[in-house]
């Protein structure tokens, strides 16, 4: 009997919010005790929850546990505790690791950061005016809410108002350092020769109001917990338009490739026989005993005067000799042996057909996400449409397959766009 018998427990709240005797205490999803009864406190500036923790639950009486009423509110990304409309209200507990007790204050509003999942980003907003800003609120990036406001408040010299945002592990990666936020919610009126015209994001933003976040066709680094943006009252119509190509499932910890910035430059006579300067940009991706890429950046053009062409790394060793060779079909890649001393990528295969991939360039690039159906593949190599903007600064980008982090292809870029030339297989060992 005396096994079975409830653990008492007292929890002091500023406000009831209707909970009463016979109401449950819940810890993932299930009943672990019951309220017994619900008093005022002897001063009457709140009020006093005694229940019963059932004995397997135990655990839950230690210092640092934190106990909220679940009542029917506007919440994280939508309305929670609806149960609570038709039914009674209840308690909710989250564990705390301190010694054991019965005495505990319960919070006025559930400790949202702590009962999302873990592992996301945390950044704050900055603006002149609180508007559509309140806790609980979402962030939506395309209508599909990616984060959530934990709290609103002034700045420590009262000059703006802050918002703390916390954004989702698996969304995360959408978070870079040029990503544009604005405030949404209420409606918006315009008038027209046609009428009144009324624009409203969604009703869940018309009642919670909240943040959209739109980022470029070229995003900037991934940020780190802390970072510090400036949320707009309106979009600039050009962010409504922007399509980026991001991986939301991130890189994470793979190796990747270390593509090396390279400059060819040489010297031509033109039809007046006065000579004129050229150049070419691009990445080389280094390998066994040299260097991979685009033929038009290891091989200079037929009207190249032989004297004036250098090839010039950003790094050491700086100026290389040309001594590349045409590799691959079409020739549309070389291969210059170079006893270089960077890291050489090993991971190679030859794609059968167009596959999901990574696009890397150097580091100062974000990796790009390239979805199947943006390929259209052309006399053998795979043409990228027009919504994956790649332009002559990723001439020479590796191209990692996503399932397996090998690289099947570089991309080349030329007026008539840009392309992925896939790889016949690995390169030979130019050291061996």
């Amino acid at each position: 009997s005396l096994a079975q018998r409830g653990i008492p427990v007292e929890i002091s709240f500023a406000q009831g919010h209707g909970l009463k005797a016979g109401d449950s205490l819940r810890y993932r999803g299930i009943q672990v005790g019951r309220v017994r009864e619900v008093v005022l406190g002897t001063d009457l500036s709140g009020i006093r929850v005694r229940l019963e923790l059932d004995p397997s639950a135990r655990e839950l009486a230690r210092t640092g546990s934190r106990f909220w009423i679940v009542r029917p509110r506007l919440d994280l990304s939508g309305v929670s505790g609806l149960e609570t409309v038709v039914g009674a209200n209840y308690l909710m507990v989250l564990p705390g690791q301190g010694t054991f007790t019965d005495h505990f204050v319960g919070l006025e509003d559930p400790p949202l950061l702590e009962i999302l999942e873990p592992g996301g980003l945390r950044i704050t907003l900055t603006t002149p005016r609180k508007g559509s800003l309140r806790p609980g609120a979402p962030v939506n990036y395309r209508q599909v809410t990616v984060g959530t406001i934990l709290e609103v408040g002034l700045a420590k010299d009262a000059s703006a108002v802050e918002a703390e945002v916390y954004i989702h592990p698996q969304y995360a990666s959408l978070i870079r350092s040029n990503t544009r936020f604005w405030k949404t919610g209420g409606a918006r009126v315009s008038a027209g020769l046609t009428g009144l015209s009324l624009a409203v994001d969604s009703i869940q933003g018309l009642i919670l109001g909240g943040v959209t976040l739109a980022i470029p066709p070229q995003p900037g680094q991934p940020v780190d917990d802390g970072h510090r943006f400036q949320v707009f009252d309106e979009p600039d119509d050009q962010w409504l338009e922007w399509v980026p190509r991001l991986s939301l499932y991130g890189e994470g910890d793979r190796q990747r490739p270390q593509p090396l910035r390279a400059e060819l430059s040489w010297e031509y006579r033109n039809l007046l026989y006065l000579t004129r300067d050229s150049n070419r940009r691009g990445w080389l991706l280094p390998v066994a005993g040299g260097l991979l890429g685009p033929r038009d950046m290891l091989l200079p053009p037929e009207e190249a005067e032989p004297e004036s062409v250098h090839l010039t790394l950003q790094g050491p060793p700086g100026t290389l000799p040309l001594t590349a060779r045409p590799w691959g079909r079409a020739d549309q890649l070389a291969l210059l042996p170079l006893d270089h001393g960077y890291e050489s990528w090993e991971d190679f295969r030859s794609p059968q057909e167009p596959e999901a991939a990574l696009v890397v360039a150097g580091p100062e690039q974000a990796i790009r996400y390239v979805a199947i159906e943006h390929y259209r593949p052309v006399d053998g190599d795979w043409l990228l449409d027009t919504p994956a903007p790649f332009d002559s600064s990723w001439h020479g980008a590796a191209v990692m397959a996503e399932g397996d982090g090998a690289v099947i292809g570089m991309v080349l870029v030329d007026e008539t766009g840009a392309r992925v030339v896939p790889l016949p297989g690995a390169p030979p060992d130019l050291g061996g």
